[in-house]
């Protein structure tokens, strides 16, 4: 099967009274049909007391937000991580109309690494002319009906499906699609319950295999709000609203987020190697120490919502920070460069006062990514008393 991308916002335009009955590949697109700018302000400081530099140039800046759309497509298959197929295109859920962007994903899409093929088993073309997909070598299905595809990038990534799965839903609710099935990697308990408090029933979800082709009688697939770790207005509100009902009041509330669990059992090879003693110093200030995956997801929502100050190691647990309230202080310690914009977009977004703290990387570690670090305890403990008056 020979299939060429195209930009879904290039398709006929439909209504949204007409996306339960469209016969046509088509796409609404929410106003403003423009991208839109949006500015992150710079973070209040950025501590590095091992002189690393990581972040010597990070300062505000401005992102750009594609137009919000929700596509609309009669009988077409679902495959890898989040692309739809039909007749001979296939898109997925970013708007294709940057070239810089379009570039990038194709690029990816033509390794043979399943990470960066995103599972969809896309071979570029022997002349050039696009991609092939051999669907006779997948297992099939087929959903009858309309359905609504949540689907995006990382599917299993606690981070990645806070800002790229959930706010998804505001358009499920805001064009009155909240009957509808939806099509969803949730196979992580965290996902599901996030989905229930959201308002989405188990009965509603068709887990979605990344690894079969799902064929529909028809789809309509809400777009990636934020593709740059940056929520826009709409998905802040939805996040809002979710704390509101989740949240207990209270006193001050000091939270740290550790990340000691995840490295017991082996989850994660970003260890910071003298975490004990920061956990043993900030509990000396008052701090609640919490590991986000031994709690419900109800109750990680309440300790983020009533927190004045959250202080953690950078890593998916620290995107609960969509929860906490505008003002709340937010100290991130960070050891390498790779997501810096999406950290900081993310809490500038969620109107949070934020800070960097840098540790400093094992020289041993012979890892691209994610390699063991230290942080100056003493520093980091003047850091958050001084923060903390402010």
């Amino acid at each position: 099967m020979r299939l060429q991308y195209i930009s879904p916002l290039t398709l006929p335009r439909a209504q949204p009274t007409s996306l339960e009955t469209a016969t046509q590949a088509s796409v609404y697109i929410e106003p403003p049909e423009v991208d839109r700018l949006l500015f992150r302000y710079a973070p209040e400081f950025i501590d590095d007391p091992a002189q690393t530099s990581l972040f010597s140039g990070l300062g505000a800046d401005t992102y750009v937000s594609p137009p919000a759309f929700l596509v609309v497509l009669p009988q077409p298959i679902l495959f890898g991580y989040r692309s739809l197929a039909w007749h001979d295109h296939f898109c997925n859920d970013e708007s294709g109309t940057n070239p810089v962007d379009t570039k990038r994903l194709l690029h990816s899409l033509a390794s043979q690494d399943p990470f960066p093929n995103e599972d969809t088993g896309l071979k570029p073309a022997q002349n050039g002319d696009g991609f092939d997909l051999n669907i006779a070598r997948q297992p099939q299905r087929h959903q009858a009906g309309t359905a609504v595809v949540l689907c995006s990038h990382e599917p299993s990534n606690y981070g990645s499906f806070l800002f790229r799965v959930l706010p998804k839903l505001y358009a499920v609710r805001t064009y009155k699609l909240s009957h509808l099935p939806v099509v969803v990697y949730a196979r992580n308990p965290a996902f599901l319950e996030l989905l229930r408090l959201a308002g989405v029933s188990q009965a509603q979800i068709i887990q979605h295999d990344t690894g079969a082709l799902t064929t529909f009688d028809r789809v309509i697939a809400p777009s990636l709000r934020n593709p740059h770790g940056f929520l826009d207005l709409e998905s802040h509100a939805l996040f809002q609203q979710l704390a509101r009902e989740n949240s207990c009041t209270g006193g001050e509330r000091r939270l740290y987020v550790s990340r000691m669990g995840q490295t017991r059992r082996g989850n994660s090879t970003r260890q910071m190697l003298n975490e004990a003693e920061v956990v043993a110093a900030v509990i000396g200030l008052g701090f609640r120490v919490i590991e986000p995956e031994q709690l419900s997801l109800a109750a990680q929502i309440a300790a983020f919502a009533s927190a004045d100050i959250v202080v953690g190691p950078s890593g998916s647990a620290m995107f609960n920070v969509v929860f906490c309230r505008p003002g709340t202080k937010v100290l991130d310690i960070e050891s390498e460069p790779n997501w810096i914009y999406a950290h900081t977009g993310l809490f500038a977004s969620c109107h949070t006062q934020y800070g960097l703290f840098i540790g400093a990387v094992d020289a041993d570690d012979p890892l691209p990514v994610h390699r063991r670090f230290r942080v100056d305890v003493p520093a980091l403990i003047a850091r958050i008393t001084q923060f903390m008056r402010r």
